[in-house]
Parts: C-alpha cells; sequence; structure tokens
C-alpha cells in the first residue's frame, strides 16, 4: 500500500545541479528519466528508499498521434499570441521532440503553469494519445485565461482614456463659462470655504495646509472622486473648534462632594479620581495619563464620568466603541 505522502507513480530523475542560496535556502535542480510504479517501501531512515518498476507507455495508433502533434503545436502558438510570456525558443524545442509524444507532452505541461493536482494527473498518465489530449486541454485553459486578462486590461485602458477626455471637455467648458461670465459653481463653493477658514482664524501649519489643499480643489473637476474626497477632508478640518476651550476649575473637596452625591460606595473608584484630579491641579496641566474604569454593565462607570464632568465644569462626551472591530473606525481611515 503507498502512504499517504506518497504518489503510486513517481518520477527517476538525475540531480543536475545544487546551490545554496541566503537564508538557509538549497536549490536543486533534477532532469526526469522515467516513470515508476511504488512496489513497497525497503526503509525510511534516514530517508525513504522503495522497491519500484518501470511504467511502460503505451505509443498509441500514428494517425491519432500526429494529429495531435499538430492540434498541440498550433494551439501553442495561439498562446504565445495572446501571452508573451511563452517564446518562439519553446515552440522550437516542442517541434524538436515530435519524435518522441511522450516526451513531446511532458514538456508543454512543463511550460504551463499549471497546479500540483494537474501536473499530478499528468504524471500518471501512461497513455500517448490520453496524455496529449490532456495537454492541448490545458493550453486552450491557458488561452482562455490570458484572453479574458488581456480584454479586462484593454477594457480598464479605454476607461483610463475616456476618463482623460472627459477632464479635458469639463476644463474646455469651464474656461467658455469664463468667457460668457456665467457663475461658477466650484468657485463659489471653494470661496465659501475660503471664508470658513477665515471665521475659523486658523493659524500656522494648519492654515497653510487649508490653503494648499483649496488650491488643489480649484485643479479638480468637481466630477471626481478625489474632489469629493478633498473637498470633505477641509469640511473636516473646518469643523474642528480650534479656538474653543472649556474653562475648568478644579476644586478637590467639590470634586468628592460630587461624587458622594451621586455615588454610594465605591470608594476605590472615588479615591483614585481624588489622586488624578489633585495632581492636575498641582500640575497645572489636565494632559497625562487616562483613568480607565473596567466592570460589568450597571456598575457605575459612565456615571462616575458624568460626575467628574458636572465636578470641574466640563462637558461630557460619551463614544461607544462597542462592537468595533477595525482600529480604523477609531483613529480615522487615510484620505484615499
Amino acid at each position: 500500500m503507498v502512504p499517504d505522502n506518497l504518489l503510486e507513480i513517481g518520477v527517476v530523475a538525475r540531480l543536475v545541479s545544487k546551490l545554496n542560496l541566503p537564508g538557509d535556502v538549497l536549490q536543486v535542480v533534477f532532469q526526469g528519466i522515467r516513470r515508476v510504479r511504488y512496489i513497497s517501501m525497503v526503509s525510511e531512515e534516514p530517508f525513504y528508499r522503495a522497491k519500484v518498476s518501470n511504467v511502460e507507455e503505451s505509443p498509441g495508433d500514428i494517425g491519432v498521434i500526429s494529429r495531435l502533434l499538430v492540434d498541440a503545436l498550433d494551439s501553442f502558438s495561439q498562446l504565445m499570441e495572446v501571452n508573451r510570456y511563452y517564446q518562439k525558443e519553446e515552440l522550437n524545442v516542442l517541434k524538436m521532440n515530435t519524435e518522441d509524444p511522450g516526451v513531446f507532452a511532458d514538456l508543454i505541461c512543463l511550460y504551463l503553469n499549471l497546479s500540483y493536482d494537474e501536473r499530478k494527473r499528468v504524471i500518471n498518465i501512461s497513455d500517448h494519445p490520453e496524455r496529449l489530449a490532456v495537454a492541448i486541454r490545458y493550453i486552450e485553459e491557458t488561452i482562455q485565461r490570458a484572453t479574458v486578462s488581456k480584454e479586462t486590461s484593454d477594457r480598464t485602458q479605454v476607461v483610463i482614456e475616456e476618463g482623460q477626455r472627459e477632464f479635458y471637455l469639463r476644463q474646455q467648458l469651464q474656461t467658455i463659462k469664463q468667457m460668457l461670465g456665467e457663475g461658477d459653481e466650484q468657485e463659489a463653493e471653494i470661496k465659501a470655504l475660503e471664508d470658513r477658514m477665515e471665521q475659523a482664524g486658523l493659524e500656522g501649519h494648519v492654515r497653510e495646509t487649508v490653503e494648499g489643499q483649496l488650491n488643489r480643489l480649484r485643479l479638480l473637476p468637481p466630477v471626481s472622486q478625489e474632489y469629493q474626497v478633498t473637498h470633505n477632508y477641509i469640511d473636516q478640518i473646518l469643523d474642528v473648534p480650534w479656538h474653543v476651550a472649556t474653562q475648568s476649575d478644579v476644586d478637590i473637596q467639590s470634586v468628592r462632594d460630587v461624587l458622594d452625591q451621586d455615588h454610594y460606595g465605591l470608594e476605590e473608584a472615588k479615591e483614585r479620581i481624588i489622586e488624578y484630579m489633585a495632581v492636575a491641579k498641582f500640575t497645572g496641566n489636565m494632559t497625562g495619563p487616562i483613568l480607565c474604569f473596567v466592570g460589568p454593565p450597571g456598575t457605575g462607570k459612565t456615571s462616575l464620568g458624568h460626575s467628574l464632568a458636572r465636578a470641574v465644569g466640563r462637558q461630557f462626551v460619551r463614544v461607544s466603541v462597542g462592537g468595533v472591530r477595525d482600529e480604523a473606525e477609531i483613529r480615522g481611515h487615510r484620505r484615499t
């Protein structure tokens, strides 16, 4: 019985070359000699040794073989026309091996990018006409894949050319409208964004960024996706309250009183909050470590935040991230 990790029919091969590569990689090249059939295992250590027998090849009818050889060469020529990966040298090698149909079919399968199961099927075929027929079918399947890939590439190129033509025509249309003195909706949108920028009082690198994006927006066609992405990016920057801040009055006793009014018990959590606020009052800086409350639902985590915000006179904002699996949903996606 053949072991699970071996095939019943294999190949006797000669080691042609061996090359050591970086990363403890060993590259070896074998030359196949003939097919053999597994009979029994002789030994498994230090490597497999098995008793095998030669596989008898079935040459088949000469007339059928001749027709299949011609079909195979024609199919391979068609494959060269649709896929430049296959060169004329490979076709010449095939023509030089037509006297041995078995080797001819094996060469075709060698040149094609076949899967492991497809190669295994070819090895198991000892009948030359059948092996040639399978090789021809694999050529035709490769031609079909190459044709579909080429059609897809051509259509993509057409779409790109149409997009460039549309951009050119829209630029001309915009110029004509300006010459006729008609209103420019795009310029009106940009002007509205510039007014919002002035009202927001942006300064420094933030203002330089917005001005650069506005100049870029003028060069984009309004119907393009990039225009909408850039417009939304500027909108989000202008929506940020850059000069709006809440003045906090940290009174440790007031914080303690509010926490005691709103919550019974939870002394450990209250003490940690008092320590945190005391450090903030002492340093005069509210930035620093973040308080993290952990516990089952309904144990007072959110209400403690409400109480703390009320005690220091700040607005309470709740952002729920339950069910979020992608960090980009919190941090934001790239502007692409």
